[in-house]
Order: C-alpha cells, then sequence, then structure tokens
C-alpha cells in the first residue's frame, strides 16, 4: 500500500522538476544575447573536505572529493557535471573493529545567482555506497535530491569560496548526508 507521504513526496519532486525545467529553458532564452567565448563561460569548482570525529571509543575519519565543471548559460544561471568521490574510516575500538569504506557517483547541478552574493542551488545525485550489515560489506546506489542555497565570497574577478546549505529530499537509511548538509567549496572560472 501507498503511504500518503510517498504520494505527497512523488507530486513535490514533479513540481520541482517542472520549475526547474522552466528556469532552464527561460535561461537559455537568453542564451543569444550572450556574444562571450566557449571558454569564457566555463566554471571549474567542487568540494574538498576532510572530517574526524572521537567519542573516545569510536573514530570516524571522512575525505570527500568532488570536482564540478558548469557551463554559465546566462550571468545568473549555470549548471554541469560533476563526479563525488568519498572515503569513510570508521573504528570501534572495543569491539575491535576498523571499516574502510570507498563511495563514489555522479551528480548534476543547477545554480541560479538570486544577488551578487546569494544563489539557490539544486544537485541530483547517484552515489554508489558501501557499507557494512551482518558481517558483510555490501553496495547499494544512492539517489539524493538535495536543494538549497549558497553564499558567494569572491576572491578577485575569476574565483571565489561557497558556503551552502543543502537538504535531501530524498532522505532515507543509507543517505550519507544528514539534513541539513553544510558544504564550503571553491571555483575558477576562466
Amino acid at each position: 500500500m501507498i503511504s500518503f507521504n510517498r504520494i505527497f513526496l512523488y507530486f513535490w519532486l514533479m513540481r520541482t522538476q517542472v520549475i526547474s525545467i522552466v528556469l532552464l529553458l527561460s535561461s537559455l532564452s537568453l542564451l543569444a544575447q550572450d556574444t562571450r567565448p566557449f571558454k569564457d563561460r566555463l566554471y571549474f569548482g567542487g568540494n574538498f573536505g576532510v572530517s574526524f570525529g572521537s567519542t573516545g571509543r569510536e573514530r570516524l575519519t571522512t575525505l570527500d572529493i568532488s570536482p564540478v565543471v558548469g557551463y554559465k548559460f546566462t550571468d545568473r544561471f549555470m549548471a554541469g557535471p560533476g563526479l563525488v568521490y568519498q572515503y569513510v574510516n570508521y573504528q570501534d575500538k572495543l569491539l575491535k573493529i576498523n571499516l574502510n569504506f570507498n563511495n563514489y557517483g555522479a551528480k548534476v547541478f543547477g545554480r541560479y545567482r538570486i544577488t551578487e552574493s546569494l544563489f539557490a542551488h539544486t544537485e541530483l545525485e547517484e552515489l554508489s555506497r558501501e557499507f557494512f550489515e551482518d558481517n558483510t560489506s555490501k553496495r547499494v546506489n544512492v539517489f539524493s535530491f538535495l536543494v538549497g542555497g549558497g553564499y558567494r565570497q569572491m576572491l578577485g574577478s575569476n574565483s571565489s569560496i561557497d558556503l551552502l546549505v543543502l537538504f535531501n529530499l530524498n532522505d532515507n537509511r543509507f543517505s550519507p548526508y544528514p539534513n541539513p548538509i553544510i558544504r564550503a567549496g571553491f571555483g575558477i572560472g576562466f
């Protein structure tokens, strides 16, 4: 039996996709007015993150490398693909457990600049995630639909540091991202 929450999520995701398509098409109509060369429309960036945590008994270390390449369709809208790699090490001293996981995948993102510093961000990601269950290492594909916004601090005319707050609308037990997701990234335009 299908629950009300699942039906609501389905219709909410469909509405969000329709809005995204309308924004994309309206941005493409402005593309003909932009005369910048192709290389000036490219954007290179992504995230590099390292985190450490310990409770005394347990220790968790993660490394995240997520490069992206974006294309500036207009001065306000950019979109593009990206790759994701995550290394996770979990140790439990009491149970004498030392686990290493490698997660990898791909994503597409869209970003709309609201002001010079504020932007809206959406991202679809598929991640092949490794986890440990019943004394066995297993792998599952996890789809994440992330939405939110961010703040951009320019570091000159072509580079920036971005701070994002995102929410995973498809959160489940396999999701690697607890809500809210806070990211810091960088960007370089040529």
